[in-house]
């Protein structure tokens, strides 16, 4: 993993110093992802997310790219390399400066929250999850959007007899202050029951 990073951490810093045309990044090898992101309502035009995989010493290496318009050129402003395999990647509103993204690894995935914040972007939410996760308003006038983590564990089935991985407590994450606050973990079953 060090040699991927540091492989990733090479590929940035001589992009840096690039730009490209946009259709020098839709040619660029092995894009699986591309989602446009209005990151900030003061930004002329979207932030432009790739999410590409390539071959390299024995690994698979996935780099999600975040590329910036400056006249006439797009530059990359920011890359990160990740694991597992991605299965969505959004905006968690229509101007937001926070991107979503959802990777399948195995029997579970990974939530990974971008957030734009002055001209740079970092990882402000990282978690992971044997269920898909949940978003939801507080109630319909509400604009904080919360997040719901499940954590499951092995419990027996009376029915069957059997044992099975079901939910049993969930962690709320809402965005406000400039970052994601969590809550204590609370029974699954009243995830969407919130405390005034």
């Amino acid at each position: 993993m060090k040699k991927i990073n540091f492989i990733v951490t090479i590929i940035y810093i001589i992009s840096a110093f690039s730009s490209f045309t946009y259709s020098q990044i839709f040619e660029r090898a092995n894009i699986k992802y591309l989602v446009t992101w209005d990151a900030d309502e003061y930004l002329d035009n979207p932030i432009i997310c790739t999410i590409s995989e390539s071959d390299s010493i024995g690994y698979k290496i996935r780099s999600i790219i975040f590329y910036k318009d400056s006249i006439n050129k797009t530059n990359i402003i920011s890359i990160f390399n990740e694991e597992g395999t991605i299965i969505a990647a959004f905006p968690l509103k229509d101007v937001s400066s926070n991107l979503m993204t959802i990777w399948e690894t195995g029997s579970a995935y990974r939530v990974v929250i971008y957030t734009y914040i002055q001209g740079k972007i970092i990882k402000s939410l990282e978690e992971g999850t044997q269920s898909y996760p949940e978003l939801f308003y507080e109630n319909k006038n509400s604009s904080m959007l919360s997040i719901v983590i499940t954590d499951s564990d092995w419990r027996m089935n009376k029915s069957s007899g059997k044992s099975e991985k079901v939910p049993i407590t969930a962690k709320i994450y809402k965005w406000f202050d400039g970052k994601f606050h969590k809550s204590n973990n609370i029974a699954w079953e009243n995830r969407f029951i919130l405390k005034k």
